[in-house]
């Protein structure tokens, strides 16, 4: 995230920091990664809102989430990785220009961040529901419920956050050149350097990591149970409509979609919190003169944000190589055929 989060000491002010190799690795790193995973995110989050909002794809409860995962990925690229990137590579600080600026951006980015958690962490805990009580699933609108969910998820995202809109302003203190985001006194700053982070560990990762782990145990024991997801489980008679059991084929047909998506979420997601709390455990301090273990931390801290991001970058990759439908959609849409 944002260098004004919690590890933001494992990088002063220091010129120290260049006489080890790791430092230089890292601004390489910093460098030329952020923008081929900015590009690609960019182009597979229009990619999917596209192919998510056309007539025959769009019927789905999934293309709700999936566009709404989209849009907040791309928020979380420009207003995380992008500022990031600016500041690190080239120590250009657009965002810290005023106050307003500071808080907005901050804001963004964490309440982006936690969204996509959770928007993927609802896709899998409905899936669940689908699977084990497939009665209650047809009883309901599946859009309008994924609707009223994801309006829900956001709310909670941006009132969990809405704190840093008080909390973050802009340090005067310094010469224009060198002024930077920062708390707006000094019990704010105790909150978030030593609370806040333990919230976003939990909120943003733990526990929607948790659940997802959880219900990917479920679905796959439902499944490996026994075949129960005919038409014929489902039909209350014989002479029960088809279509009945339609919306239970269309939730067998998108598992390997969203075991994908878990997978890659877990894997992006975890070893940075993971990291970030070692750090906490072991007390890592930034002394005055910087020692080649704070430039290996900060090193290491590069790394696993760029696979953080890279979260919010490649699902489009996995919706083509895991989605059937998503995969015909997008070549009837490059054909310029349409799909049905």
């Amino acid at each position: 995230m944002m260098t004004l989060s919690n590890n933001s000491s494992l990088f002063p002010e220091t010129n120290n920091r260049t006489l080890y190799m790791e430092h230089t690795i890292a601004v390489y790193v910093w460098t030329f990664v952020p923008p081929l995973i900015i590009t690609l995110g960019t182009v597979g989050n229009l990619t999917t809102i596209i192919v998510y909002a056309r007539p025959s794809m769009r019927s789905s409860a999934f293309a709700i989430y999936a566009v709404a995962l989209a849009i907040s990925d791309t928020v979380a690229l420009y207003s995380g990785m992008l500022f990031d990137w600016l500041m690190l590579a080239f120590d250009v600080n657009i965002s810290f220009r005023s106050s307003f600026g500071c808080k907005i951006v901050c804001w963004l980015v964490y309440t982006s961040v936690c969204y996509s958690a959770w928007i993927i962490t609802a896709i899998t805990v409905e899936r669940v529901a689908l699977v084990w009580f497939p009665l209650w699933s047809r009883r309901r609108n599946d859009k309008k419920f994924s609707k009223k969910l994801i309006v829900s998820i956001f709310v909670f995202c941006m009132l969990l956050n809405s704190h840093l809109l008080y909390g973050i302003v802009l340090d005067t203190r310094q010469s224009i050149f060198h002024r930077k985001c920062n708390t707006v006194d000094e019990s704010y700053q105790i909150f978030f350097q030593h609370v806040w982070p333990w919230i976003t560990s939990n909120v943003f990762c733990f526990v929607p990591c948790f659940l997802i782990i959880t219900c990917n145990m479920m679905i796959i024991f439902k499944m490996l149970k026994g075949p129960n997801y005919t038409c014929r489980s489902y039909r209350p008679n014989p002479f029960s409509p088809r279509n009945i059991c339609m919306k239970d084929q269309r939730t067998v047909i998108i598992l390997p979609l969203l075991l994908t998506l878990n997978t890659v979420f877990l894997i992006t997601t975890l070893p940075l919190n993971i990291y970030l709390l070692i750090l906490k455990f072991t007390d890592v301090l930034v002394s005055d003169v910087y020692s080649k273990k704070e430039t290996q931390n900060y090193l290491c801290w590069t790394i696993l944000n760029m696979l953080l991001f890279s979260n919010n970058a490649v699902n489009c990759i996995f919706y083509c190589l895991s989605g059937s439908n998503f995969r015909k959609e997008l070549k009837a849409m490059c054909c310029n055929k349409g799909f049905h």
